[in-house]
C-alpha cells in the first residue's frame, strides 16, 4: 500500500507468476491494516480510521470494496488498527 495525496493505492501481485500485477485499486478511505482472509484467496479485509472493509479481487484486475456498517456511534473518531482471524479447519 502506498499513500498518494490522501488516496490509498492497493496493488496485489501474483508472485508465483513473476511479480505480475494481479489487481489494483485506488481508494479514498484511510487504511491502517490490510490482510488476506485465510479461507478465500480473492478476499481481503482492511481497517483504518472510521472504517472496516472487505475487498474482492475481480477477474478484470480491479478490487471492489464493501464497507462494514459499524453504526455512527461505534465508528465515529475510532481508529481500527489491527485485524485477526479465527479459523477452524473442522468448521
Amino acid at each position: 500500500m502506498e499513500q498518494v495525496s490522501a488516496k490509498t493505492v492497493i496493488t496485489v501481485f501474483n508472485i508465483i507468476q513473476g511479480m505480475r500485477v494481479e489487481a489494483r485499486q485506488t481508494s479514498d478511505v484511510n487504511i491502517k491494516s490490510l490482510k488476506f482472509t485465510p479461507f478465500d484467496s480473492q478476499l481481503l479485509v482492511s481497517c483504518g480510521s472510521e472504517n472496516i472493509r472487505f475487498w474482492r479481487i475481480r477477474t478484470e484486475g480491479n478490487i471492489s470494496p464493501g464497507p462494514v456498517k459499524l453504526g455512527s456511534q461505534n465508528s465515529r473518531n475510532a481508529d481500527f488498527l489491527s485485524l485477526d482471524f479465527a479459523f477452524d479447519s473442522d468448521f
